[in-house]
């Protein structure tokens, strides 16, 4: 999978729009170089994609895979990789809700 220089934490909560709208990224504590499709994941799982309008979601993601030029072999494993991501995020949530609780109790 090609590399490249990614942002990391890539989410609506990062991205800034002025009032021209120019959009600009922000928070770059986990940028690096590293495997593209990491923020092309965490981009269409926290930015594209959202559980109450799934149809909409549908035609948002694939309109940004249209214009994105995604190897082959990305195309090939993307909705492994989201699926796995998702996982690993609501894993994480799960545990920081159970890690919390039982600081309180």
């Amino acid at each position: 999978m090609p590399k490249s220089f990614i942002h990391g934490d890539l989410h609506k909560g990062n991205i800034m729009k002025d009032k021209e709208n120019k959009l600009y990224l922000i928070d770059f504590a986990f940028c690096g170089y590293s495997y593209r499709i990491i923020d092309i994941i965490q981009f269409i799982n926290n930015t594209l994609f959202d559980y109450r309008e799934v149809e909409q979601s549908k035609k948002r993601i694939y309109y940004f895979i249209k214009h994105y030029l995604l190897t082959d072999y990305e195309k090939q494993n993307l909705k492994v990789l989201m699926n796995c991501y998702a996982f690993i995020s609501f894993a994480l949530k799960q545990y920081d809700f159970c890690h919390a609780k039982n600081q309180t109790e």
